[in-house]
């Protein structure tokens, strides 16, 4: 009887272990052909209201799809944005979609294509995880959780925009 129920504790927690280690930091979410991975949010410098979420989407499919929106909870608006350095100034423009090529990857990063969350609900500190959701034209709505992380290391120079250690 005692092996029987040492037995059972064993499966059962070879069963929790991998289901909660999961639950700290998401690894990769999937949608149809499309991969979601390496999400973060980062504070931005100077306005203390606002942050800025980064990721990688992998389209493994045969077609395009395109993100169109984005909304949470962690803030009272949320737009896609496109960054451009001109005249030495680094300037961002409201889009309204991020197509996303067959069999091709979009790196989300600063100076690059983000997401924006614009007056936050509260305060975000970092090592904090909020909910993120994604519209995609074909892959519909996906839930992904962002952790907010310190600077993760993007030279901010248009011309050196390879991420450190991603």
């Amino acid at each position: 009887m005692k092996l029987l129920t040492a037995l059972t504790l064993v499966a059962v927690i070879g069963l929790v272990l991998p289901a909660s280690a999961g639950e700290k930091e998401q690894d990769e979410v999937k949608a149809g052909d499309l991969t979601i991975s390496k999400i973060w949010a980062q504070l931005s410098p100077g306005q203390p209201n606002s942050a800025a979420v980064f990721m990688v989407i992998d389209n493994k499919g045969k077609q395009w799809d395109r993100l169109v929106a984005a909304s949470s909870p962690a803030a009272e608006t949320t737009v896609l944005h496109k960054s451009s350095i001109m005249s030495g100034l680094l300037k961002m423009f409201l889009t309204k979609g991020i197509v996303i090529d067959p069999g091709k990857s979009l790196t989300m990063m600063p100076d690059e294509f983000h997401i924006m969350l614009v007056t936050l609900a509260k305060n975000l500190e970092v090592g904090e995880t909020f909910p993120l959701t994604l519209t995609f034209e074909k892959a519909g709505d996906v839930l992904v959780q962002a952790p907010v992380k310190k600077d993760m290391g993007y030279d901010s120079k248009a011309s050196e925009r390879e991420k450190k250690g991603l």
